[in-house]
């Protein structure tokens, strides 16, 4: 029996991992923010460095999703969402507080890849938590709800942490963003995250964890169009990450923007998003074919990316880039809803994190690539972001007749064993 209380409890559970997500994509802003002040590139030594300074984001990624792919069955089967969230959140407090203590741009390469493998199984358990206290077709909303944390960390990270570099200095950044986690993240994530069923400890399972764990990660890749589920992320997560990363350094340098104008312009993009999010949470509910919000979004933001890098006025490029966001954002809450329908229900949070790690893991060479064709000019590296989303509309019309067949067989095998 659902009770008023535990609905409450529930929600309060989705909020916290929305909570969480926005510190972290925070945290993601951190980064390219840093790369446009001076003393911070001077510090490691890297000034004029496009491609060491992509290398920044890179390394986050190429860590982020070997956790996600790796580390999320040995969570989902032993930890659960509960413990597995807070073990991220504390390392990743801890790593990201101490990181301006190192001088070296290579031991800040490697907090950057401690980092990306704290957070790299975030999405899955978020994704655990939904699939283990929504039904199936309550997730819709829920799924929207924490996945806002994208966009809102990303429309508030620009100017928050544009304030406190240029009004303190650039490690205010990291030590705020580490308290941030320990203060806040890790308490809310004790209080209102539920314990996740999982199997027993290691040491109850008598050697044979590896074997469970194998098990949950088969059952994950034999998930129904995983080819193509793992395809749209890595166009998805590769148009996040290029706009997250260059996005700052293209309104100040190619549009000429002050860094004021700059940290309004480049959170922006990022609030349209998280409105378009939730109404795409709305809609998604309410329609059969989930996957058109893929179509839609893939168009939309393709046309509008062409106009902001071919038009010569500052102000209609801003806002086309801001419209393109908002069609960015419809399509991120399909992506949970769909593996928590087709995925085996043990391992719901192992297949997003197949997904998810893949998606982080090709896509991680997108702020270095996006460096290298930026430094002959700012419009090719935006240029890979349109091919991106066309690449994401043609997966949502593959996944509509994908979908559709699926549903259609397992109505025909209920009908069988009922015979």
């Amino acid at each position: 029996m659902v009770t008023s209380k535990s609905v409450f409890f529930n929600w309060m559970g989705v909020l916290s991992l929305f909570i969480v997500l926005t510190i972290a994509y925070i945290d993601r802003v951190n980064v390219s923010i840093l790369i446009t002040d001076h003393s911070f590139l001077q510090y490691l030594g890297i000034e004029g460095d496009r491609v060491a300074q992509g290398y920044l984001m890179t390394s986050f990624l190429i860590a982020y999703g070997i956790s996600a792919f790796f580390l999320t069955p040995l969570y989902e089967r032993f930890l659960g969402a509960k413990k597995g969230l807070l073990i991220s959140l504390i390392i990743w407090g801890i790593f990201t507080f101490i990181a301006p203590f190192f001088s070296i741009f290579f031991l800040l390469l490697a907090t950057r890849i401690i980092l990306g493998l704290s957070e790299g199984p975030l999405f899955s358990l978020n994704t655990m938590y939904i699939s283990g206290v929504f039904p199936e077709n309550k997730r819709g909303k829920p799924n929207a709800v924490w996945a806002l944390g994208v966009s809102a960390g990303l429309a508030v990270g620009s100017p928050f942490i544009s304030y406190l570099v240029y009004q303190f200095s650039w490690q205010w950044s990291f030590y705020t963003l580490g308290l941030l986690n320990l203060l806040i993240g890790a308490p809310l994530i004790l209080l209102f995250i539920r314990s996740h069923k999982v199997l027993p400890s290691m040491a109850e399972t008598k050697g044979n964890w590896f074997k469970e764990t194998r098990s949950v990660f088969k059952k994950a890749i034999k998930t129904p169009g995983l080819l193509w589920l793992l395809i749209w992320e890595i166009v998805n997560l590769s148009y996040l990450w290029g706009t997250a990363a260059w996005l700052p350094s293209y309104l100040l340098d190619a549009r000429g923007f002050s860094i004021k104008q700059m940290g309004v312009l480049a959170s922006l993009p990022f609030i349209v998003s998280l409105l378009s999010k939730l109404l795409s949470g709305y809609i998604i509910d309410r329609i059969e074919k989930k996957s058109m919000m893929w179509v839609i979004g893939g168009i939309g933001c393709s046309v509008f990316i062409i106009i902001a890098i071919t038009t010569g006025n500052p102000v209609i490029s801003a806002i086309s880039i801001i419209i393109a966001n908002g069609f960015w954002g419809i399509q991120g809450p399909v992506l949970p809803t769909t593996v928590q329908s087709l995925a085996n229900e043990r391992s719901v949070g192992s297949t997003y994190g197949v997904i998810n790690g893949t998606g982080n893991l090709v896509s991680a060479f997108i702020p270095v690539i996006m460096g290298m064709l930026i430094s002959v000019n700012f419009a090719y590296g935006f240029a890979l972001l349109i091919g991106a989303q066309l690449v994401a509309m043609v997966c949502g019309l593959r996944m509509i007749f994908l979908i559709g067949r699926v549903k259609k067989d397992k109505v025909h095998s209920n009908e069988v064993k009922t015979i």
